[in-house]
């Protein structure tokens, strides 16, 4: 992968981490994109005045936020065509798109958006921004499973799959499973170590920071 390609990618996923409400730390990084290169592409993006460290972690400059913006659209357009038009396996989608990004021209890409039923969404229940709004970050509100169900068993529908979920190849199978999927409504009550979901196809028990990665709307 080149360069500029390792760069976009690193700012789509620290956008991702802002959407999600996580720290983009060095060490969340490195963990999410799995690339030994991951520091030397960060600090060459903070040369280019894309990134700013912080004590938190990495944030976007405004600069860097443009490019991001862009990259996740080209990510999230990619994901729904190929659920949509490809009928690619909803736990799969995610892991192929990355693939493509990488070789996928703007004309390609672009072409993909044209053959897009929903053209707003991505699979996972992530917006995919337009030319001229950025992603969804901390201006999001929708609740974590964890938060929602923090004073007690609770009904939610969820919204959103955030991208922690995504990146680990064994968590989308077990949603995927009991058919924990966006616009789904389910029963989620707290456990000591995580939150347990009662979903149409069965239980599935989520750690606290799988919980945290999944984002809901609370049922009257």
């Amino acid at each position: 992968m080149s360069v500029e390609a390792k760069v976009d990618t690193l700012l789509r996923v620290v956008s991702d981490c802002g959407e999600d409400r996580v720290p983009a730390s060095e060490s969340q990084l490195r963990e999410r994109l799995r690339d030994p290169s991951v520091d030397a592409t960060a600090r060459t993006a903070a040369d280019a005045g894309l990134l700013r460290s912080t004590a938190a972690g990495w944030t976007l400059t405004s600069t860097g936020r443009e490019r991001a913006t862009s990259a996740v659209r080209r990510h999230r357009t990619i994901e729904a065509f190929l659920a949509q038009v490809l009928g690619v396996a909803w736990t799969d989608v995610h892991a192929e798109a990355c693939r493509w990004e990488r070789v996928a021209g703007d004309i390609v890409v672009a072409k993909m958006a044209q053959q897009l039923r929903d053209r707003a969404m991505s699979p996972y229940g992530g917006r995919i921004p337009d030319s001229d709004i950025g992603p969804r970050t901390t201006s999001d509100r929708s609740p974590s499973l964890a938060e929602a169900v923090r004073s007690g068993p609770r009904s939610v529908r969820l919204v959103r799959i955030g991208e922690v979920l995504q990146d680990d190849p064994e968590q989308l199978p077990r949603l995927a499973a009991v058919g924990c999927f966006p616009g789904v409504e389910v029963d989620a009550a707290p456990e000591r170590d995580g939150t347990r979901v009662e979903a149409p196809g069965g239980p599935v028990h989520l750690a606290q920071r799988h919980a945290a990665a999944v984002f809901v709307e609370p049922m009257p």
